[in-house]
């Protein structure tokens, strides 16, 4: 154990613990600690994982898993419980996903509070889809955006725009 000492309250030590080569740093004060780096930083878990702690709370975690995913926790609470998250999940060629999750029923809404333009663009040929049970479809292709009652494929509301902005509503039933 290394112990590095101002007085007899502010201290911080260095311990490795065997069998487990568990290495703790710690630091006895009720202030803050700083990482002052001139150069980049490095968190480096050959385990996968990276937890985020308040006292014994898990709040967040960072996860990579075997090649195939990169994945950001946040939990609900400052990590009270850590069946309710937030995740962002990267995988192949970037494709990216934004999940909620409530554990006990439907309620893990996303609200977004946006101070400017919201801005979503995809790649030149490719929808964006609003799923709301796949009700609502803006057709990159054809121009058409389609207005589903209830997934019911035969009701429902067209709205496409042409060339000179030529615009049509049609509904169908």
């Amino acid at each position: 154990q290394l112990k590095i000492a101002i007085d007899a309250d502010s201290y911080a030590t260095l311990t490795v613990a065997n069998p487990a080569s568990q290495t703790t740093l710690a630091i006895a004060q009720t202030g803050g600690f700083t990482v002052d780096c001139g150069g980049d930083i490095y968190l480096n878990a050959d385990g996968g994982l990276i937890h985020f702690q308040d006292g014994s709370d898990t709040f967040g975690k960072m996860q990579s898993s075997q090649n195939t995913s990169t994945m950001l926790y946040l939990y609900e609470k400052g990590g009270a419980t850590t069946d309710d998250y937030f995740r962002i999940s990267v995988v192949d060629s970037g494709s990216t996903t934004w999940q909620t999750l409530d554990a006990a029923g439907e309620e893990a809404d996303l609200l977004m509070a946006i101070d400017g333009e919201i801005d979503m663009g995809s790649a030149s040929g490719e929808n964006i889809i609003l799923d709301s049970g796949n009700d609502i479809i803006l057709d990159a292709n054809t121009g058409i955006t389609k207005f589903y009652l209830a997934e019911d494929t035969d009701d429902l509301c067209t709205l496409t725009v042409a060339a000179n902005g030529a615009t049509t509503i049609a509904t169908a039933d």
